[in-house]
């Protein structure tokens, strides 16, 4: 092996000679994408030419750059030339300069690392890393339960309840030392909860509507779901927020589900608690509830952010939409605003890794649980009322085949 001793010149372009059997093809995107690296970082990779029998710089490898900075205005490119090979090594070379390259792929760990840090600073799809880890995002695979609709009267408000690797606590996550006695000092990794709603879902109806709205008919409702006035449940909210993210790790993103009619109040209340909304997603139904609206409402918002202070944790590549389209459980009489288990496992699996601790402030149905169990992770929920805790325990107990505990 030698070591050739090699000059960088500028060559104006319009001397440059395309190799008219250069086998590789040049989309109009990876054009696109050298345009933005050169605009960006500069023209940092040579061009490898040789001077031809007739005396003419001819491109050995480089076609594609060359192309690029012709399209931005550029009247020089630096290049390498290779006059001391032979004939057949500079055809040799166009061709394995361009398929050495194609050879490997991307350590998609440390890729998504990479493109998380620069985040911030870059959109790297400019570069061409859009379609960088595949085509598609494998499915969850976690299955859908079956929600009890008789359930055993065990919990009491003040316990807390050991499932397996999970905790339930009967309890007020307006309340700071319930928060911090259901985490028993330690920390989480994701924020994923579904806060009352503040529409009154279940309340001032008739059983003929409930019925309509396939919702129970025996008066159960959801919690702190009526308020008076806005300011009353934005300071709820804030309660809630404030002693989650004490709880939550710097850089653990976090998921707050809520109505479109409550957007503003959302936003407040995050905003009141030092939560930085980044993006809203949107749960698209295949189906919707029979309302009195003009349009059915067949989907719901979800915020979208992080904890500051360190770079956030993200698990998934950059071709997430911000549209989640899963189907509504076949039933959910057990709580009118219930999430399949397969939505709240997505966005578990794209914002921690197996062995995680998730945050759930409000408990519900126990869907968040039930999708930490399938995928490995531990869920921390609190849940004010007994009923509902009961049905989460009963939940993954008909789950799991596993018995709960109470925790002295």
């Amino acid at each position: 092996m030698r070591i050739s001793e090699l000059e960088v010149v500028g060559i104006p372009i319009e001397e440059l000679k395309p190799y008219d059997n250069n086998a590789k093809l040049h989309t109009r995107e990876q054009i696109d994408a050298v345009e933005a690296s050169i605009k960006e970082f500069g023209f940092r990779n040579p061009v490898i030419a040789w001077h031809n029998e007739d005396g003419i710089a001819e491109i050995v490898a480089g076609h594609a750059r060359t192309t690029a900075a012709r399209n931005l205005g550029m009247e020089d490119v630096p290049c390498i030339f290779v006059d001391d090979l032979t004939d057949a090594q500079r055809r040799a070379l166009t061709l394995a300069d361009n398929k050495t390259t194609m050879m490997t792929g991307f350590d998609e760990d440390m890729l998504a690392y990479e493109l998380d840090v620069l985040a911030d600073e870059f959109d790297m799809a400019d570069f061409g890393f859009a379609d960088s880890l595949g085509d598609a995002i494998e499915d969850v695979d976690v299955e859908e339960d079956e929600v009890p609709e008789v359930v055993e009267c065990r919990a009491k408000r003040g316990e807390i309840w050991q499932l397996g690797a999970h905790r339930i606590m009967c309890g007020d996550s307006t309340c700071r030392e319930d928060v911090e006695k259901l985490g028993g000092g330690g920390f989480c990794d994701l924020l994923l909860t579904d806060p009352p709603y503040n529409v009154a879902l279940g309340q001032h109806m008739r059983p003929s509507e409930l019925k309509q709205l396939h919702r129970r008919t025996d008066g159960l409702v959801i919690e702190n779901d009526s308020w008076d006035d806005d300011d009353a449940f934005v300071a709820f909210l804030k309660s809630a927020f404030d002693n989650a993210m004490e709880v939550l790790n710097p850089g653990a993103a976090f998921y707050i589900w809520h109505a479109d009619s409550q957007r503003m109040n959302f936003l407040r209340a995050c905003e009141l608690s030092g939560m930085t909304v980044r993006e809203c997603l949107v749960w698209a139904k295949n189906t919707f509830a029979l309302g009195r609206q003009d349009y059915q409402w067949r989907h719901e918002p979800c915020l979208y952010g992080w904890k500051d202070g360190a770079a956030h944790s993200w698990y998934s590549d950059r071709k997430q939409s911000t549209v989640l389209e899963f189907d509504k459980p076949s039933v959910n009489a057990e709580h009118p605003t219930m999430k399949p288990v397969g939505l709240m496992a997505y966005l578990i699996r794209n914002s921690t890794k197996e062995g995680d601790t998730v945050l759930d402030v409000f408990g519900g149905s126990g869907s968040t649980l039930m999708a930490c169990e399938g995928m490995g992770r531990r869920c921390l929920s609190m849940e004010l009322d007994p009923h509902y805790c009961d049905v989460i325990i009963t939940r993954w107990e008909n789950a799991t085949g596993k018995t709960a505990m109470k925790l002295e």
